[in-house]
């Protein structure tokens, strides 16, 4: 598979349309699996931001008593918005070859369909702390600097490539991208084992610890895009800083019933507390 044939694989995909004044030019990308009460909390915060926003959530495998809880938000949302609107796509469960599979479809499908220029990759555990979160992102974002983010979180304890490659990949917790330029030069998010091993001559091995992201970094090494990194996230840790707040790894803790998960929980209070005041506040 040479670079010209996987780059062709995209150009069907739609272009992004000129946007009218108050309508969005950012798509913040939500991938989301049993934790509607975390969407529920950071869903006003995206809404509520500096410049019009939509919203994909895009469900990876809830019950469906919990994806009905996520139409009717939606659906509020877009009755009670001024400049915003929220779209719930929902992936049908199904045998995953890989446990971050899923995440990365989620991911790609914004980045195939959203009609805005740019699309803001987040978690549901990402709580905006500024009104201002999407705007900073953006003006740094640009055909000229396409994907602005925080590196991901420390990998020198995993196997294979990953551990001495990691350093200046961004993560999916907050990253914006341009979207003109990541169809054109063919950004992917999707793992396919096969297709990365032949493409780079590697065996499986050099796969260990593949997490959602690793693909779409390693695209983008390969075309030459380099990524401006705006901070850093840490493995276990309650990030805050003056842009945001993330609980990391609470839903993965909850789905696989990880020990991190108290801990990660008494993040989540604090941050939903917190969510709350901020929404009143916020004009």
């Amino acid at each position: 598979m040479d670079k010209t044939a996987f780059t062709a694989m995209w150009q069907a995909a739609p272009r992004p349309t000129a946007q009218g004044v108050g309508e969005p030019r950012v798509v913040v990308n939500l991938p989301h699996r049993g934790t509607p009460r975390l969407l529920d909390a950071v869903l006003p915060l995206w809404l509520k931001q500096s410049v019009p926003v939509a919203v994909d959530v895009v469900d990876t495998g809830s019950s469906r008593v919990e994806i009905n809880h996520l139409l009717a938000a939606a659906a509020n949302s877009n009755a009670t918005a001024r400049r915003s609107a929220v779209r719930v796509h929902t992936l049908q469960p199904r045998t995953w070859k890989h446990p971050s599979e899923p995440i990365a479809i989620a991911c790609e499908l914004s980045q195939l369909y959203a009609e805005t220029e740019y699309v803001l990759f987040s978690h549901v555990d990402v709580f905006p702390h500024s009104q201002h979160l999407v705007k900073w992102l953006m003006e740094q974002c640009s055909a000229k600097h396409p994907v602005v983010g925080y590196e991901i979180s420390p990998r020198d304890s995993v196997s294979g490539w990953l551990s001495e490659n990691w350093r200046g990949m961004v993560g999916h917790s907050l990253t914006m991208v341009h979207l003109p330029t990541l169809r054109d030069n063919g950004v992917r998010w999707t793992y396919n084992e096969k297709e990365l091993c032949e493409f780079f001559g590697w065996g499986r091995s050099e796969l260990a610890g593949w997490d959602t992201e690793v693909t779409f970094n390693l695209w983008l090494r390969v075309v030459d895009i380099a990524v401006k990194i705006v901070g850093h996230d840490q493995n276990r840790e309650h990030l805050v800083d003056e842009w945001h707040g993330h609980a990391r790894s609470y839903p993965g803790s909850l789905l696989f019933g990880h020990k991190h998960l108290e801990e990660a929980s008494r993040w989540v209070d604090l941050e939903v507390q917190q969510a709350a005041k901020r929404v009143k506040q916020w004009v």
